[in-house]
C-alpha cells in the first residue's frame, strides 16, 4: 500500500504543479493576447460611442435652442396672420353691415315709390321715403295725396327737397317734378 500512496503522492504532486501552470500557460497562449485585443477594442469603442453620444447630445441643444427661436418666430407670424384676419374681419363685417343698411334703404325706397306711383290725379295717400342720411320725414311734412301734393306751397317744396338732399331750382314746376320723380309720383 505504501507504494500506492506513493504513486498517489506523486501524481497529485504533478497534478498541484500542472494547476498552478495554467495562468502562466494562459498569460502565454495565444488567445489571451487576442482577448485582450478585443478588450481593448471594446473600450476603444466604448469611448468612441461616450464621445459620439456626447456630440450628439450638445448637437440636440444646439437644435433645441435654433426650433425654440424658429417656433418663436412662427409664433410671431402666427399672432400677425391672426391679427390681420381679424382686421380683415372686421373691415368685413363693417362693409356687409354697410351693405345691409344700403339695402334696407333702397327697399323702402321702392317700396314706397311703388306705392306713390298708385297716386295718380288726385287720388291715393303719399307714402314719404327714408331721408338718405336714414331715419324718416317728420311727421306732416309729406303732403298726404296727391291733390294736396300738386298744391305744396314753395317753401314747403323747398324744405322737402333739402330734407331728400334734391338740388333746389328757381322754375317751381321743375322743383315739383324732381321731387315727384324722386317720390315715385306720376306728374303731369
Amino acid at each position: 500500500m505504501s507504494q500506492a500512496n506513493n504513486n498517489i503522492a506523486r501524481a497529485l504532486q504533478s497534478l498541484y504543479a500542472l494547476v498552478d501552470s495554467i495562468p502562466q500557460l494562459l498569460a502565454n497562449h495565444p488567445t489571451n493576447s487576442q482577448f485582450q485585443q478585443m478588450k481593448s477594442q471594446l473600450e476603444e469603442s466604448n469611448r468612441l460611442l461616450a464621445k459620439s453620444v456626447e456630440g450628439m447630445g450638445k448637437t440636440l441643444e444646439e437644435m433645441d435652442k435654433r426650433m425654440e427661436g424658429q417656433f418663436k418666430k412662427i409664433d410671431g407670424q402666427f399672432e400677425k396672420v391672426d391679427r390681420r384676419f381679424d382686421q380683415l374681419t372686421t373691415s368685413s363685417k363693417a362693409q356687409f353691415d354697410d351693405i345691409q343698411d344700403k339695402l334696407d334703404f333702397n327697399h323702402e325706397q321702392a317700396h314706397a315709390r311703388a306705392l306713390n306711383s298708385c297716386a295718380h290725379l288726385d287720388e291715393g295717400p303719399i307714402y314719404p321715403l327714408p331721408l338718405p342720411g336714414g331715419g324718416q320725414l317728420p311727421e306732416g311734412e309729406l303732403p298726404g295725396t296727391a291733390w294736396e301734393f300738386r298744391r305744396i306751397d314753395t317753401y314747403r317744396l323747398y324744405r322737402l327737397l333739402h330734407f331728400y338732399g334734391l338740388p333746389i331750382q328757381t322754375d317751381n314746376a321743375r322743383n315739383h317734378a324732381v321731387l315727384s320723380a324722386h317720390l315715385g309720383i306720376r306728374w303731369l
